[in-house]
């Protein structure tokens, strides 16, 4: 497959990889058409509320804080339990990695183009690229390195020379 050169192509590409991501997540969830995101989340909201009610039927202590912080751990109590048991399942992580895939199929020819062109720019101000500045780094670093391992051979040579005068 060719890398798309417009911002079109780019775009069309990007959203057809976005349509293929929500046509996954909607068979993934045995449904033909969108999910419902009431019915998903009204679970949790329940479990909270059912939470709530507990604590002030347990009787209204002077420290509403302390019953807020309560009601808040047990209600993400409940919401790490309900994602831990749907994320831990073969067909989340099937999902999930297909939607990766085709993230990645989609963002790498423009990450490219991008990185292209950045640096055209960069050429065309005269300016080095980043690959430029750490090739310099790394010069810099081995000169320093052999610098340190010429000093230490001249002190030898001195410390010997010191010796074989005394």
């Amino acid at each position: 497959m060719a890398a798309p050169q417009t911002p079109e192509e780019i775009t069309r590409m990007w959203k057809d990889a976005m349509a293929k991501g929500a046509e996954t997540w909607a068979k993934i969830l045995g449904q033909g058409q969108r999910p419902d995101i009431y019915q998903f989340w009204r679970p949790f909201f329940d479990q909270g509320m059912e939470a709530w009610s507990r604590l002030l039927g347990q009787g209204a202590s002077p420290n509403v804080l302390q019953e807020w912080k309560k009601f808040q751990d047990e209600w993400v109590e409940a919401w790490a339990k309900v994602m831990t048991q749907a994320m831990g399942t073969d067909t989340f992580a099937a999902a999930l990695g297909k939607h990766l895939d085709q993230h990645l199929s989609a963002v790498g020819p423009v990450r490219k183009q991008m990185t292209e062109a950045g640096e055209e720019y960069l050429r065309a101000l005269n300016l080095p690229s980043r690959r430029q500045v750490a090739d310099v780094a790394e010069l810099v670093v081995s000169l320093e390195s052999r610098i340190e391992a010429l000093e230490e051979k001249i002190e030898a040579l001195l410390s010997r020379q010191r010796s074989a005068g005394d």
